[in-house]
C-alpha cells in the first residue's frame, strides 16, 4: 500500500514514520526540503507516486482547501484528515456523497485500549455520568519551538483549546452518544501570549446521559488527561497520561499507552478496517459542537444542537 502524507510538521512526521515502520510505502507532499521521499505538488503525487490513500496533516485552517484540491483531482482512494476536520463550518457542497464515504478524521484516542474498554463497559453497564479533563502548559507542548508562533496561539490557524483538544469532544460522543445541548464558559485567564482561549469548561447533554462535563486548558504545569465514567454499577477512572485504569479505586490489569494508539490507528488504515475511525459525518458533528461551544461562551446561553 502507498500513502501520501500532506504536511511534514510534527504530526505528519509521526504518521509518516509509523506507516513506514509498518511496511507501507510513504511520501510527503510538502514544499519543505526533506530527506524523505517528497513531492511539491498534488499533481506530481497523483501522477508519479499514485497513492492508495492520502493523509491531510496540514494546519487546520488549510484542511478545507486541501480536501477541495483532492476532490477536484477526482482522487479514487480514501482521505484521512487530522483532527479537527476543518477550522470552521462553511459551504461544503464540493464534498459529494461519494467522497463523504471515503473521508475519515484521525482522532487517535479512539484507538486507546483503555478508551475501548470504557466503551465496552458502557455497552454492558450503561452510563450515568462522564467527566473528561485535559490540561497541559502550552509552552511545554512542542519542545524547541516558540509557542507564541504556533498555530495553537492563532485563531485563524485553528488554535485554541477547543479545537486543539477536540479529542475530548469526539470521544465524549463516541462513548455517550450524540451531543444534544451544551453550555460553556471559555476564555483567557493566564499570562500566555496568545490570541486564542486558554481554557474552556463545558456542561453537556448527550443521547444517553445528561451528566457530562469537559474541562480543557493550556495551563497545567504538569500534564493531566483523564476520564471518569459512572455507570449504574461502578465508577471508573482512565488516566491517559500515566496509563492506568481504576475500577472503584482499584487498578485494572490493562496495559496501554498513547503512542500505541497511533500505531493501532495506522494498522487499522493499512488493514482497511475503518470501523473505529471517525467518519466524515461524525467529524462535522464535532465541528458543530466546537462552534456551539464558542457561541455559548460568547452569548452566555445554552445551545441546542
Amino acid at each position: 500500500m502507498k500513502v501520501c502524507v500532506w504536511g511534514a510538521g510534527s504530526i505528519g512526521t509521526k504518521h509518516f514514520n509509523i506507516l513506514q515502520d509498518n511496511g507501507c510505502e510513504v511520501c510527503f507532499l510538502s514544499r519543505r526540503k526533506l530527506d524523505q521521499k517528497h513531492f511539491n505538488s498534488l499533481n506530481d503525487v497523483l501522477s508519479i507516486f499514485n497513492p492508495d490513500h492520502i493523509i491531510v496533516a496540514t494546519e487546520t485552517n488549510d484542511h478545507e482547501k486541501c480536501l477541495q484540491l483532492i476532490i477536484e483531482q477526482k482522487f479514487k482512494g480514501n482521505i484521512f484528515i487530522e483532527k479537527p476536520i476543518f477550522n470552521k463550518m462553511s459551504q461544503l457542497s464540493f464534498v459529494t456523497d461519494t467522497f463523504k464515504e471515503r473521508i475519515f478524521v484521525l482522532y487517535n484516542i479512539r484507538f486507546n485500549r483503555g478508551l475501548g474498554l470504557l466503551k465496552e463497559i458502557i455497552e454492558t453497564e450503561g452510563i450515568t455520568g462522564l467527566t473528561c479533563f485535559v490540561g497541559q502548559y502550552l509552552p511545554d507542548w512542542r519542545k524547541g519551538t516558540d509557542y507564541r508562533k504556533s498555530y495553537s496561539a492563532c485563531s485563524e490557524k485553528g488554535g485554541g483549546v477547543v479545537r486543539d483538544l477536540s479529542h475530548e469532544i469526539d470521544y465524549t460522543a463516541f462513548l455517550a452518544g450524540r451531543i444534544k445541548s451544551l453550555f460553556s464558559i471559555s476564555g483567557n485567564c493566564s499570562d500566555l501570549e496568545i490570541e486564542t482561549e486558554d481554557f474552556s469548561n463545558i456542561v453537556l447533554e448527550s443521547e444517553n446521559t445528561s451528566n457530562i462535563t469537559i474541562g480543557l486548558n493550556y495551563l497545567n504545569k504538569f500534564p493531566r488527561r483523564f476520564i471518569i465514567l459512572n455507570t449504574k454499577s461502578n465508577t471508573y477512572e482512565l488516566d491517559l497520561v500515566n496509563n492506568h485504569l481504576l475500577k472503584n479505586g482499584e487498578k485494572v490489569d490493562l496495559k496501554f499507552d498513547m503512542a500505541e494508539s497511533y500505531e493501532r490507528q495506522a494498522k487499522a488504515i493499512l488493514a482497511e478496517d475503518y470501523s473505529q475511525l471517525c467518519t466524515y459525518e461524525e467529524g462535522i458533528e464535532t465541528l458543530k459542537v466546537i462552534e456551539a461551544i464558542e457561541v455559548s461562551s460568547n452569548d452566555k446561553r445554552f445551545i441546542n444542537l
